[in-house]
């Protein structure tokens, strides 16, 4: 069957792509979440499908009327809520059709549908009519579009469909601030928290937490140099370690709001929607006085030495290795199908 549709869920305006449309109505389950693919649109370069899966509308309505509530700064909602809200982020590591790799040539875009909201995005009302499976209910759903381009389109009726998805990294939420004034000494300070998901006990040991000229440690372009000048150092020791790819996300909560030019670093680089906050690094064969790695945080620049410094451990990056493979073969309806359609 002939048809059109939206390469995005979020233009409107971006031109519709003609194409035809496979029902393949493909069910299955990744961490204990069903998803389903209703149609595949396949195109002269590639192919598209929507990944649905349906919601539960009461851990949807408390998350959004907790978060209407919250009046913290946007970068601590970012954080909090891709912790705790109630969609799974995924992310596919490869898609191939007939066996021919996409090689990372694909672009997806994800939106949620919510029936009490006001606002409707036009692409998902329009799925919510075209398929049954959710006209006939009040859910909400969640549908990621992706769509893919092959540099060389297979030329043989479409045999296979497959991906792999992985989980998405996640954040543990630890939310602990922490205030010192500026200029008292903060050696050996201790600090104390549970990791949410191990339980274990953990110590962060301050060893140094002081204003910086920036001058004195990187190179950086002189007029952003003049307008902040400094930053704040905070130095660590960690017992015990986190396990192996995780880090803390710690985050200065008085800054100026001022973004990195990160092309200076080579150091794990932690933001979040308003820009880049901290630049992190642990410091190969330097211990402190623990014994223990050496952890160094420089926070945003600023222009001006604060009275006191406060920051957040806001939690721990967690990354996540699950993947899983999915395979979809194509049934001898549709093989014939498309072997007449390229006849033609």
């Amino acid at each position: 069957m002939n048809g059109y549709f939206n390469p995005s869920l979020f233009d409107v305006n971006r031109p519709k792509i003609k194409a035809n449309e496979i029902n393949i109505n493909w069910e299955f389950e990744f961490t204990d979440i069903k998803y389903r693919i209703p149609v595949l649109y396949y195109f002269p370069k590639g192919l598209a499908f929507d990944m649905i899966t349906i919601l539960d509308n009461d851990k949807i309505r408390k998350f959004y009327e907790k978060n209407e509530q919250n009046q913290q700064p946007l970068e601590n909602k970012f954080i909090y809520n891709h912790a705790e809200k109630p969609v799974q982020m995924i992310h596919f590591e490869s898609i191939m059709l007939n066996n021919q790799s996409a090689n990372n040539n694909w672009k997806s875009s994800s939106s949620i549908y919510i029936p009490w909201l006001p606002y409707c995005k036009p692409e998902l009302c329009n799925l919510r009519k075209k398929h049954s499976f959710l006209s006939s209910t009040d859910s909400s759903f969640y549908c990621t579009r992706t769509c893919v381009e092959f540099n060389i389109m297979p030329q043989e009726p479409f045999h296979t469909f497959s991906f792999t998805l992985r989980k998405a990294n996640h954040i543990l939420p630890i939310r602990k601030q922490c205030k010192y004034t500026t200029g008292k000494s903060t050696k050996m300070q201790k600090i104390e928290f549970v990791h949410p998901i191990t339980k274990q006990e953990h110590y962060l040991y301050i060893t140094a937490l002081e204003i910086v000229d920036r001058k004195e440690l990187f190179s950086v372009d002189s007029q952003e140099l003049s307008f902040h000048p400094y930053c704040i150092k905070l130095e660590y020791e960690l017992e015990p370690e986190l396990p192996d790819g995780e880090h803390l996300l710690l985050r200065q909560l008085n800054g100026e709001n001022h973004q990195f030019n990160t092309s200076q670093y080579e150091k794990n680089i932690i933001g979040c929607a308003d820009g880049i906050t901290t630049i992190q690094t642990k410091v190969n064969s330097v211990f402190g006085e623990h014994g223990l790695p050496l952890h160094v945080e420089f926070f945003q620049p600023c222009q001006h030495i604060p009275e006191e410094i406060q920051f957040s451990i806001d939690g721990i990056y967690a990354p996540n290795y699950l993947m899983q493979n999915f395979n979809y073969s194509f049934d001898n309806y549709w093989h014939n199908v498309l072997l007449k359609e390229m006849q033609e």
